[in-house]
């Protein structure tokens, strides 16, 4: 995604240049600019900045319903993979202890390691750097 925006946020980066320039044309030159310059000037500074607003807003809203598709796609996968490893493993229920409070739990039921593993291998992206590695280390028992 971060390549897919890059272009977009250079263009924004460019315009707040255009505006900043204008405005500091304005202070520099004030005493020497005629009336009709500086609103001239005043003008083509405000229709920037309003471009500069709505160009943002539309980016942010593109990029939130991007990144918002591809977690969704990523957590059907997840699903998928969690499903199977269930069912390999005669487990009846896997809960996500960042969704629903778990106030115990042993360690060795702990699934998450073993989860991401399956998920990564069903899953390759080939530029992606590595993984961090998941915050849970134990193994998990062999049935």
């Amino acid at each position: 995604m971060q390549k897919k925006y890059a272009p977009r946020q250079t263009e924004l980066q460019r315009l707040q240049q255009e505006i900043q320039s204008i405005q500091d044309q304005l202070s520099k030159q004030q005493a020497t600019l005629s009336e009709d310059e500086q609103s001239r000037l005043s003008r083509d500074a405000e229709e920037k900045q309003k471009l500069l607003k709505r160009d943002a807003e539309d980016a942010q809203n593109d990029f939130n319903h991007d990144r918002d598709e591809a977690i969704n796609q990523i957590g059907q996968k997840m699903v998928r993979v969690i499903n199977q490893y269930a069912g390999q493993n005669g487990y009846a229920l896997i809960l996500d202890d960042q969704q629903i409070p778990v106030y115990y739990a042993s360690k060795e039921i702990e699934v998450t390691a073993e989860i991401v593993k399956r998920y990564d291998a069903a899953n390759p992206v080939a530029d992606a750097a590595p993984a961090a590695k998941p915050a849970s280390t134990h193994p998990v028992p062999a049935k």
